[in-house]
């Protein structure tokens, strides 16, 4: 499938705005001008959306809809208090519509979804845009109101909304009590999901989420066991990995309701409420006070209390689950992870090698070492970058590997093997935030400003809140971009 944002799309663009350039700014009208600039932002080009805005607001556009673009901007951008005033004021004119919808994904951007659900349905109830449905059914699923979000997907079916996420989400809602109606909903034929219409909202709801593969795996499973208590925890387990809290917590919630007593339970529990904002300490310290040989219970509260800020305790969790398990590769990473948030990056090096040791063919130890060196910007030609390369070997198609084996080359000064493996990178996955960030530094440091312009603000969008986001929110800032002269006045 062809990304939209693709570099083909924005040179055509790029020259449609150039000639349009040769006329007088105000000899169009300001609708033409103003479709222009939702195209370009629909594909991500956002220095050519403003451009067109700007020439929009020269020809004398009227102020909601300038105020509304103002806002789409300010939100692509991550600027989060700026994109909200403006879309308040847009929701008074007549373009109230689409700013309902847009402060309904700013709300799912900040959160909180119950906000966001509200905006929604007001914008779906004025006729609002398509892909409402589905949004509001994400998000009750994320807030555990499983039956609204039932009713909001089936919704969206019948619609003619049939797109994979629709129908992955009623799979997942059904698998609680009818595992055989999951299987059957996962089966339906489907469209892929445009993904740049997810990001905007709720970024953690991604394919790595949505991973077809593991669900159907699970389902079946469940279709076929025989015990009610197995059935759960293996659902239960499947919706920990897919990154499903709500969900996760629901299946455990039934496995502790008849084995009280099983600490990796309580510890699974302990995790899913953390991932919902609920409190889960109590839940995970009765996990490993009921199972202390448990590495699934040491594993999640030495998580949590690396999540919390806390990497010592958390290193100290991490060693306790070692001494029963001390040859767990999963144990053996987290601790070089909490030694180097507490910034004892002696005994980080000496775990990530550990974990190397143990990887027997797994990638991941190698990412986690390749990541923690080029980050750090240490030992970068004697480790970062041989773990990188091992990456590569060990999985040619995963786009993180190739992102990280790019940025070593990077900083190592392999400019041309930087650019391939980066492109390789967004090529695999064009939604990883650490490949655009990484380019848009590349790019910046080479003074391409425009390219790197546009490459850091994609970075914003994929991870608003995330490391790479907020370190491409930093370098626009300090670029001067995404202030804007657009105001709609």
């Amino acid at each position: 499938m062809t990304h939209k944002g693709g570099w083909a799309g924005r040179l055509v663009g790029a020259l449609v705005l150039a000639l349009l350039g040769l006329l007088p700014w105000g000899s169009l009208a300001p609708e033409v001008w103003l479709r222009a600039g939702d195209r370009f932002l629909g594909q991500q080009a956002f220095a050519q959306a403003e451009e067109a805005y700007l020439r929009a607001q020269a020809a004398g556009a009227p102020g909601p809809d300038l105020r509304l673009r103002a806002g789409l901007l300010a939100l692509a951008c991550g600027r989060l208090d700026q994109a909200e005033a403006a879309l308040r004021e847009a929701a008074q004119g007549r373009t109230l519509g689409r700013a309902w919808t847009a402060l309904g994904d700013l709300a799912a951007r900040r959160g909180d979804l119950t906000a966001a659900v509200s905006w929604w349905q007001v914008a779906l109830s004025a006729g609002g845009e398509a892909g409402l449905l589905h949004r509001i059914g994400w998000a009750e699923v994320r807030r555990g109101q499983f039956r609204e979000a039932e009713l909001a997907l089936a919704r969206a079916w019948a619609a003619g909304e049939r797109t994979c996420p629709v129908a992955f989400g009623l799979a997942a809602l059904a698998a609680h009590e009818a595992p055989s109606e999951g299987l059957r909903w996962l089966r339906e034929p489907c469209q892929e999901a445009p993904w740049d219409s997810l990001w905007t909202w709720w970024p953690a709801l991604t394919p790595d989420a949505l991973d077809r593969g593991r669900l159907e795996e699970a389902l079946t499973q469940a279709v076929e066991a025989g015990d009610p208590l197995q059935r759960a925890a293996g659902l239960g387990q499947a919706f920990t990995a897919l990154g499903l809290p709500s969900l996760a917590e629901r299946e455990w919630l039934t496995v502790l309701a008849q084995r009280p007593d099983w600490g990796a339970a309580w510890a699974y529990l302990g995790h899913a409420r953390a991932g919902l904002g609920k409190p889960a300490l109590e839940d995970l310290e009765r996990g490993v006070a009921l199972e202390p040989q448990s590495e699934e219970a040491w594993y999640f509260l030495g998580r949590w209390w690396a999540a919390n800020g806390v990497p010592q305790v958390a290193a100290e969790a991490f060693r306790k689950g070692m001494e029963a398990h001390p040859d767990s590769p999963a144990l053996t990473l987290e601790l070089a992870y909490a030694l180097a948030a507490a910034r004892d990056y002696a005994g980080a090096g000496e775990h990530f090698a550990r974990a190397e040791g143990l990887a027997e063919g797994d990638p991941g130890p190698f990412l986690a070492t390749a990541r923690f060196y080029l980050e750090h910007l240490v030992q970068v030609r004697e480790r970062g970058l041989p773990a990188a390369a091992r990456a590569v070997e060990l999985a040619p198609s995963k786009a993180e590997a190739h992102d990280l084996l790019g940025w070593g080359a990077w900083l190592t000064g392999d400019a041309a093997r930087a650019e391939e493996e980066l492109a390789q990178a967004l090529a695999l996955d064009p939604r990883l935030a650490s490949a655009w960030y990484h380019r848009a530094a590349m790019w910046a440091a080479q003074g391409r400003a425009m390219a790197a312009r546009e490459a850091y603000m994609r970075a914003v969008v994929l991870d608003p809140s995330g490391f790479y986001g907020a370190r491409a929110a930093k370098a626009l800032r300090e670029m001067q971009a995404c202030s804007g002269p657009l105001e709609g006045r």
